[in-house]
């Protein structure tokens, strides 16, 4: 069953004999769980943006003469229905590959880099490091629940975000103190299993997603 809000923030509460509930607001704890969330989907764009990837199907939208970006954290490959890449060339270099299919990236928007090659009508499919779907209240699916991409196994994380806020709107500074240290512990487990993604994938070239340990929220 998915994690809801509510369970995050219930076992927050239980981090201290101080913490009440009814001095806090619901919006206002949707919000920290929010933002919680979303910090750990965006280190794991930075180590591992597969772990939270999908394929995404987007079609040239005449309008704007292009591909719209999808809403995500990285956009790390593109491809033509058929699988082969599309790579993504600068603006200011639109003929850097002039023998692969080519965009360029411009506010938003991916847009043919204008080779001969390069896509100008139809879907491309991006591959990308989502964003969470933000919830919007404490309880219920999908309002109440965290996105379904989050790896349950790290609540505590969450759970740890929101007790540190507590901690902190109430000046309880030794509290704090402690829950960063847990924090600490569970975040360089989180670190682990991010660059542990992928470990068994066979490569033509290169080296699997590595990237830096996450920063603990101040």
């Amino acid at each position: 069953m998915p994690t809801l809000v509510q369970d995050i923030y219930r076992a927050a509460l239980g981090t201290s004999i101080l913490n009440r509930a009814s001095q806090h607001g619901d919006a206002e704890i949707v919000g920290v769980v929010n933002r919680s969330i979303r910090r750990y989907f965006t280190q794991a764009a930075r180590i591992n943006p597969r772990v939270f990837g999908r394929r995404v199907e987007v079609g040239f939208n005449g309008a704007v003469s292009g591909w719209p970006r999808p809403d995500c954290n990285v956009v790390y490959r593109v491809e033509k229905a058929d699988g082969t890449e599309v790579v993504t060339v600068d603006f200011d270099q639109r003929g850097a590959d002039p023998v692969r299919p080519a965009v360029y990236e411009l506010g938003g928007i991916y847009y043919s880099a204008g080779n001969a090659l390069d896509p100008v009508a139809g879907s491309l499919f991006f591959f990308v490091s989502a964003r969470p779907r933000a919830a919007t209240a404490l309880t219920g699916d999908p309002a109440g629940t965290l996105d379904p991409l989050w790896v349950e196994d790290f609540n505590d994380l969450p759970i740890l975000d929101v007790a540190m806020y507590l901690a902190r709107k109430d000046g309880r500074a030794a509290d704090l103190a402690a829950l960063a240290e847990e924090w600490k512990t569970e975040a360089e487990r989180y670190r682990l299993f991010l660059q542990m993604g992928g470990a068994n994938v066979l490569r033509d070239y290169g080296t699997g997603p590595l990237g830096p340990a996450p920063e603990r929220p101040t």
